[in-house]
């Protein structure tokens, strides 16, 4: 059987269809071979009998386009894949491929290996809120602003209990407001104290936890958008909250308390508008005639501090 006879000019290869390779149809097929790759494509007919007329077909197609049943396939853009797939692409370039790729809306966002935001978000939130490691932390403190253990583990503990499972394995440079508008609708459905709806008071706290973070993160440059900006809070309207009558009060006061102590630190509170922390802070150096100096708070955390202002202050005479 006769070999089949061709030729092979710039990137083209034709050849007849002669009775070794395409039966006895006349026609000259073309298979347009890339040169990244040094493969070829699968041949087609040119639907022309000389050689001549055929190099024309195929030149018009290389320049136009392959017939295909879907429309005609461009060559160039086979040819950029295949250029990206072997080339050596640099960071810078791949910076530019991606956000051209954002530009044309082909693409919402990208995490590059090693960058900043390529970081699990539930690892950043844990260390955020720790209080030994957080950059935020240090910041604060350095400036002289007032930030406490106690409120710093709370934050931990909400974005352990409610920002973590719902962003398991998301990373940090992948998340879109859209995200955290679905943490939103999340939060509607949970459930607090003795299977109660959360109250719109907490569901603002628990996503302060979070959005704290990702705006910080933001004006770090650890990503590259705002994710927050917009956001609408919940309603702050609640329930009124109910107080003990004055009839009420002294019946209690009148009962027998198990710890004497509770019992004054409650008659002072009634009487002074002092918080807890404030109560279990104050000193015999605080106790003046007629009145208390309110000058440190306390809890378990941090210990003895200063109050929730910042400032001194004298309840007055009561």
């Amino acid at each position: 059987m006769e070999p089949a006879r061709c030729f092979l000019t710039r990137g083209l290869l034709c050849f007849p269809s002669l009775s070794s390779l395409r039966g006895n149809r006349p026609s000259y097929y073309v298979a347009f071979k890339n040169e990244e790759t040094g493969r070829y494509l699968p041949a087609i007919s040119t639907k022309k009998t000389t050689k001549a007329a055929a190099e024309r077909q195929a030149w018009a197609w290389f320049r136009e386009g392959i017939p295909h049943k879907g429309g005609p396939l461009d060559l160039k853009a086979r040819s950029l894949r295949d250029t990206i797939r072997r080339a050596d692409v640099s960071l810078p370039d791949a910076e530019f491929i991606i956000g051209e790729l954002k530009r044309r809306g082909l693409i919402l966002s990208c995490v590059f290996a090693g960058a900043a935001d390529a970081v699990r978000f539930a690892d950043f939130l844990e260390e955020f809120w720790d209080f030994e490691r957080s950059p935020y932390i240090r910041e604060k403190l350095r400036a002289e602003h007032s930030i406490h253990r106690n409120y710093v583990n709370g934050m931990l503990g909400t974005v352990k209990k409610y920002w973590i499972p719902f962003f398991a394995s998301a990373l940090l440079g992948e998340l879109l407001p859209g995200d955290i508008e679905r943490f939103f609708d999340y939060l509607s459905s949970c459930r607090g104290r003795n299977d109660q709806p959360l109250s719109n008071n907490r569901k603002n706290e628990i996503i302060k936890a979070g959005t704290v973070p990702l705006r910080w993160a933001y004006r770090k440059e650890k990503i590259g958008q705002d994710i927050t900006r917009g956001l609408i809070l919940f309603s702050k309207k609640s329930g009124e909250r109910q107080i003990l009558t004055p009839q009420l009060a002294a019946s209690i006061f009148k009962q027998e308390w198990p710890d004497e102590r509770c019992k004054i630190a409650n008659m002072t509170a009634m009487v002074t508008g002092l918080r807890a922390g404030e109560l279990q802070g104050l000193r015999a150096g605080d106790l003046g005639e007629g009145f208390l100096l309110v000058r440190h708070s306390w809890n378990r955390y941090d210990k003895l501090k200063t109050t929730k202002t910042n400032e001194e202050r004298k309840p007055g005479k009561r």
